[in-house]
């Protein structure tokens, strides 16, 4: 879907409105964002960033990548947070109970969610990218990496999450530099999976 197709359904802001902020016909926009995705002529980026408020260069794309719908999902719910207060009671260790207020905002779980969505997709887009250009097609480090997009495109959670934080635990490796020396990283990984224990 072309970006700024997206951008517009998710802010609820017709093509029609942007066309018309544009001072330009409808028929224009959709040639943009038809079938054959045109680019958004510069000379309308500043216009379409204010409309939005966002950086012009989320309406240089033709097309977003499904990590960059979900940041822009994340923009907008952030713009929409609201906050409510949740009647709470705490009991000291007297035994008294005492009342008080939670202030929570509904937005918070969908946005953590969204973010979790988010890390998932753009690890599988990391991952599809380095396959797409790696030059030798076949063993075991392709059939890993093939292994791990079967994880984080499947509907587990749990295992979606446990993928991550591995990844993320190999980034940090690598971040920190391998050592030449054998080294047992059995209890590092063995805390990693006890997490994921039932």
């Amino acid at each position: 879907m072309h970006s700024l197709k997206f951008i517009s359904k998710t802010f609820d802001i017709p093509l029609s409105k942007v066309a018309e902020q544009l001072g330009i016909r409808r028929q224009s926009v959709n040639e943009w964002v038809g079938k054959r995705q045109k680019s958004i002529p510069k000379k309308h980026l500043p216009k379409l960033s204010a409309l939005f408020n966002l950086d012009e260069s989320w309406f240089e794309k033709t097309e977003l990548k499904p990590s960059e719908q979900i940041e822009i999902q994340r923009i907008k719910l952030a713009r929409d947070v609201t906050y409510i207060e949740v009647p709470v009671n705490h009991v000291d260790d007297e035994g008294n109970v005492h009342e008080g207020v939670q202030i929570i905002s509904p937005e918070e779980q969908e946005d953590e969610e969204l973010r979790f969505k988010q890390n998932v997709r753009a690890v599988v887009e990391g991952i599809e990218e380095q396959l797409s250009n790696y030059p030798y097609q076949g063993g075991e480090t392709l059939d890993f990496f093939q292994s791990v997009l079967v994880v984080l495109n499947s509907k587990d959670s749990a295992h979606k999450r446990m993928m991550l934080d591995v990844v993320d635990y190999l980034r940090d490796l690598e971040t920190l530099g391998f050592d030449t020396k054998p080294r047992n990283n059995s209890s590092d990984i063995e805390n990693l999976l006890s997490k994921y224990k039932k």
